[in-house]
């Protein structure tokens, strides 16, 4: 279940990592097992947080790189 977590985002282009190998292989082989076994507002939380950390780190990147150069570099 891990290499299909890592399959299917490869394939969509996304970025993985091991904790979404770890996280993808538990749900998945809990599913199979008995699919009453995974909490899906749990799993839901964790989606989330993985969508969002991606633009909120770009976002607060940005940021940094903006205060240096127009605010720090400048004065230099």
């Amino acid at each position: 279940m891990s290499a299909l977590t890592v399959l299917v985002a490869s394939n969509v282009g996304i970025p993985v990592s091991s904790t979404h190998c770890k996280v993808g292989s538990v749900v998945a082989v809990g599913w199979i097992r008995s699919q009453k076994a995974v909490d899906w507002h749990l799993f839901r939380n964790i989606f989330l947080a993985w969508f969002v950390t991606v633009p909120v780190a770009g976002l607060f990147s940005a940021a940094v790189m903006a205060l240096f150069v127009y605010g720090i570099l400048p004065y230099v």
